[in-house]
């Protein structure tokens, strides 16, 4: 089986497009602490996300990607505790 046939396809719906692309390109822009990823580092969205953070649709890019970073914070707590 190749990678591509073992990784499940999600379908981004069309509305969601330009959240994602913030999200991915930002995903390594975690603010870290002792306890690990805590937030996104808002900062970077100018500079990785320049097209999308000068959208009139930034409001709504914006409460679509805090809304994806919850839940990605929500799953890394969830991993912790099950490794414990």
């Amino acid at each position: 089986m190749s990678v591509e046939e073992a990784t499940p396809v999600t379908p981004i719906w069309p509305e969601n497009v330009a959240a994602v692309h913030v999200f991915i390109s930002c995903i390594n822009q975690w603010r870290v602490g002792f306890g690990g990823a805590y937030a996104l580092d808002y900062n970077v969205f100018p500079i990785t996300a320049s097209r999308e953070y000068n959208s009139p649709e930034w409001p709504e890019i914006l409460e679509a990607v805090r809304v994806m970073e919850e839940a990605t914070l929500r799953y890394w707590a969830d991993m912790r505790e099950r490794k414990k």
